[in-house]
C-alpha cells in the first residue's frame, strides 16, 4: 500500500470526505429508515449526488496523499465518478421544490447528456488505466473539461427557473439559494478550465478548489435543513450545521 503523506490540502479533503459522507448517510437514514412521511422525489437525486461527491473527494484525498507514480489511479477516476455526482444533481434540480410535468422531455435530455458524459469519461479513464499498467501515462484533453461548466451552468439557469415557477414564499427562497450556492463549483469548473490552459498555478487552483467545495457543502447542507424543517427536528439542525461548519 502507497505511503500517505498529510498536508493541509489532504487534510482538508478528508474533511470534505467526512462531511459528504455523514450527509449521505443522513439523506439514506431519513427516505429509507424515517417514520412519517414518504420521501421526496428530489432526495434520490440528492442521495445519488452526495454519494458520487463522497466517493470523488476520498478521490481528491488519495490525489493529494501520496506519491505523483501511485496518485495517477485516482487521478484517472475522479471525472466519472463526478459525472455520477452530476446525474444525481440534474435530477435533483428539476425536482426541487416542485416537478412540473412539462419539463418531462428536457429532463430527460439534461440526464441523458449527462449519462452521455458520465460514459464518455468512465470509458476513457478505463482506457488511461490500461495505458498505466503498460507505464504509458494519457492526460484529459482540455476541452473535456467544457462540458462540466456547461452542465453546472445548465444547473443554476434550472434552479433560476424554479425560483420563477414558485415567484415567492420559501420554496422560491431556497431555490434562489441553491442556485446562489452551485455558483460556487461553477467557479472552481471555470478556474480549473484555466489551469488547464496553464493560466493559473496548479497551488492557486486546489486552493480555490478546497475552499468552493467545503463553503458550497456547508451552505448547501444549511439551505437543505432549513427547506426540509418538516422532516428534520431542530436539534438535527442544530447539530448538522455545526458539523458542518467545524469541518
Amino acid at each position: 500500500m502507497p505511503e500517505i503523506y498529510l498536508s493541509p490540502a489532504s487534510i482538508s479533503f478528508f474533511n470534505q470526505t467526512l462531511l459528504a459522507l455523514f450527509v449521505t448517510l443522513y439523506l439514506i437514514r431519513v427516505n429509507f429508515f424515517g417514520r412519517g412521511k414518504a420521501p421526496y422525489w428530489s432526495d434520490f437525486g440528492l442521495l445519488i449526488f452526495f454519494g458520487g461527491l463522497s466517493l470523488f473527494s476520498a478521490l481528491l484525498f488519495w490525489d493529494a496523499s501520496v506519491s505523483p507514480s501511485a496518485r495517477l489511479v485516482a487521478l484517472y477516476w475522479e471525472t466519472p465518478v463526478l459525472g455520477l455526482a452530476l446525474i444525481g444533481l440534474v435530477y435533483f434540480a428539476y425536482h426541487f421544490p416542485a416537478w412540473h410535468s412539462h419539463w418531462r422531455q428536457e429532463a430527460r435530455i439534461a440526464q441523458a447528456a449527462t449519462g452521455v458524459y458520465t460514459l464518455f469519461e468512465t470509458g476513457f479513464a478505463s482506457w488511461r488505466h490500461s495505458l498505466l499498467s503498460k507505464g504509458q501515462v494519457v492526460f484529459r484533453p482540455e476541452p473535456a473539461d467544457y462540458a462540466l461548466v456547461i452542465i453546472l451552468g445548465w444547473v443554476i439557469i434550472v434552479f433560476i427557473r424554479q425560483v420563477l415557477r414558485a415567484r415567492q414564499g420559501p420554496n422560491a427562497a431556497y431555490s434562489r439559494n441553491f442556485a446562489l450556492i452551485f455558483g460556487l463549483p461553477l467557479l472552481a469548473a471555470a478556474i480549473n478550465l484555466l489551469n488547464s490552459f496553464n493560466l493559473i498555478s496548479t497551488l492557486l487552483n486546489n486552493l480555490i478548489l478546497l475552499t468552493t467545495i467545503l463553503l458550497a457543502i456547508f451552505l448547501f447542507t444549511v439551505n437543505y435543513l432549513q427547506a426540509r424543517a418538516e422532516q428534520t427536528s431542530f436539534i438535527v439542525r442544530l447539530a448538522g450545521g455545526t458539523l458542518t461548519a467545524m469541518l
